[in-house]
């Protein structure tokens, strides 16, 4: 059994029926430009081996998450309306609570006006890999090793220094935890970048939605 180019994960989310992973671990990339996609600032995302694979903040797009399915063509019509952009299903997964909005550009006033729909649980950001075109769409979360021994008092201190409001551990996953940043909008990217260069953390990573597409390999 082999995963897809796409991701290689861990855990998987409430929507794995519908072919929604999410993250902890980052797979093989496909070589495919990104046509069509404005792009903000760059960030990086750091492998657990120290390298550095940079991704790219979409400057046109946001990741909606709906609270019904059901919701989605009415709530598509109100956000067209009100000059909002476009509404679409990402195409391996169209009856996910997760759609892709195309705008004319994201900004903080319109992220506030999207967030006021009554059918429109979150909005959070898109992102792609460096040589792919495949949206990875923000969580606000990040997932973290810590390194052997670390005592109590010291993550303690390791949470409060990077401004960490709520801290879950993973079960089955020894020492790692998925932590939710204080800001509602703190920019989770950033912040697991420098996470990874604290002398307590082992890796931290962005805890993003990709698709996963799980094949049978029959051996030659």
């Amino acid at each position: 059994m082999v995963k897809s180019a796409l991701l290689m994960r861990v855990a998987v989310d409430s929507e794995s029926s519908r072919r929604w992973g999410q993250r902890v671990t980052l797979g093989a990339l496909f070589a495919c430009g990104l046509a069509g996609v404005g792009v903000a600032d760059d960030r990086f995302y750091v492998m657990p081996s120290g390298q550095r694979v940079r991704v790219a903040k979409s400057a046109n797009e946001y990741g909606l998450v709906l609270r019904s399915c059901d919701d989605a063509e009415a709530c598509a019509k109100r956000l067209s309306t009100e000059g909002h952009g476009t509404l679409e299903s990402f195409k391996w997964a169209p009856h996910a609570r997760v759609k892709l909005l195309r705008v004319a550009e994201t900004s903080a006033t319109r992220k506030v006006a999207i967030r006021r729909d009554p059918a429109i649980q979150d909005v959070r950001p898109i992102y792609r890999f460096e040589g792919s075109d495949a949206p990875a769409v923000s969580t606000g979360t990040i997932a973290a090793k810590l390194l052997p021994n670390i005592p109590d008092a010291d993550r303690e201190q390791l949470w409060k220094d990077h401004g960490i409001a709520k801290v879950e551990p993973i079960i089955g996953q020894p020492r790692v935890y998925q932590l939710t940043p204080v800001g509602e909008d703190d920019d989770e990217v950033l912040l697991a970048e420098v996470l990874s260069g604290d002398a307590r953390v082992q890796w931290a990573q962005p805890n993003f939605r990709r698709a996963v597409d799980t094949r049978q390999i029959t051996p030659a």
